[in-house]
């Protein structure tokens, strides 16, 4: 049985207390994201501390959703048993730059860095590649994603599936109406770039926020709605929270995964590159072959990556409250790996209705070990706002 921690978040008269509840120390920060009902704090520059500890926190306030806040727990400040009390305050020490910036670039190309470093491009043109049919050109997808230490973590038009790209999010059975047309390998429908929700950052993370269209040739059939929080890395790791809605318009639409041989692909996908030493690994443990609908709450993939000396790897983490938890997954070792949701079943938006899909990435140094991947996932799975 998982040990939990308690914290005690002071805010404001009118709501005095807010409860976190998570897993105990285990060598991880948490990243969280703190949606508060009523809550009156103010100002840019914001604090979580607890003056006895010497504990001061960045709380990092949304700018564009009201009462949303982010901020993250280093692992020194988790309790073990005790309940840490935290009291939100503004800071009073010199304010500091964001250590992210966002820049587009060719306008097409949406780059993020931190500190200098690059972190990952969100590609909202349309993508092409020399001697690959025009049928596989695309956008709406992330390429490349770095690891910590500049590692390109991610691949795009690989040469064994020219439509794989990056991180991305796709169904290759999906009926609009009573037509069928497959978004995974770019037949009959594509996703285009409408404009930009929001961008923000701050000392806790950054955020990028899309709404993007289905589009069948000229008509314009789902509305997608893409969120990307990316925060902060530490010598570990770095979580990227990843959000997708999708909105059928005139028409009922129906995801299903691939359903020949039972694979059921279709759903979120990392692409890595080709590499040495590759492993996957998930919470039953080392991995010897490909499987398909193998259910898991979360997969690592992790090897030594072109240009560099030393593994690094990516996970994904499906959260406990995601349909059909947990779902099944897609994982080949020629390099891809991803939640095969509905897979083999379906899944029906009426016209009007949405769907919401949730998940981390995880990207870390190291194998699935020194990653600490279990710990990373515990620290996102069992972490809750108590209202």
């Amino acid at each position: 049985m998982t040990s939990l921690f308690a914290i005690i978040l002071t805010v404001c008269a009118v709501n005095p207390m807010v409860e976190i509840n998570g897993p105990a120390r285990n060598g991880v920060a948490i990243p969280m994201i703190w949606q508060a009902e009523a809550s009156s704090l103010t100002g840019d520059e914001l604090v979580l501390k607890n003056t006895d500890l010497g504990i001061s926190i960045p709380l990092q306030k949304s700018l564009h959703n009201p009462g949303k806040f982010y901020f993250i727990i280093p692992d020194n400040a988790i309790p073990q048993s005790t309940v840490l009390e935290l009291s939100a305050e503004k800071r009073h020490e010199t304010k500091k730059e964001s250590p992210f910036k966002l820049e587009e670039q060719q306008e097409k190309h949406l780059y993020l860095t931190e500190s200098g470093k690059p972190v990952l491009c969100y590609n909202y043109g349309l993508m092409t590649r020399a001697g690959v049919a025009e049928s596989f050109f695309r956008s709406c997808y992330v390429h490349p994603i770095w690891g910590l230490d500049g590692e390109m973590l991610t691949d795009d038009f690989p040469a064994d599936h020219y439509h794989h790209r990056g991180l991305f999010w796709s169904w290759p059975n999906i009926m609009v109406g009573d037509k069928h047309v497959d978004l995974w390998a770019l037949n009959g429908v594509k996703p285009r770039f409408e404009k930009w929700l929001y961008q923000e950052s701050g000392p806790v993370c950054a955020i990028i926020a899309s709404q993007n269209g289905w589009y069948m040739g000229d008509k314009r059939v789902a509305q997608e709605d893409v969120e990307l929080v990316v925060f902060k890395a530490d010598e570990i790791g770095r979580a990227i929270d990843v959000t997708l809605k999708i909105t059928a318009l005139n028409q009922p639409i129906t995801l299903q995964g691939e359903k020949n041989y039972g694979k059921g692909y279709g759903g979120l996908y990392f692409r890595v590159p080709a590499g040495d030493h590759k492993t996957i690994t998930s919470d039953s443990g080392y991995h010897t072959k490909d499987s398909n609908m193998m259910r898991m709450p979360w997969a690592d993939y992790s090897g030594i990556w072109h240009g560099a000396d030393k593994m690094s790897g990516s996970a994904i983490f499906v959260p406990e409250d995601h349909q059909d938890y947990p779902p099944g997954w897609t994982i080949r070792y020629y390099g891809i790996n991803g939640v095969a949701w509905p897979g083999t079943g379906s899944y029906a938006n009426a016209p009007c209705d949405s769907l919401e899909l949730k998940y981390r990435v995880w990207i870390h140094r190291g194998d699935v070990k020194q990653g600490m991947v279990q710990e990373a996932y515990d620290a996102y799975s069992l972490t809750e706002v108590v209202d």
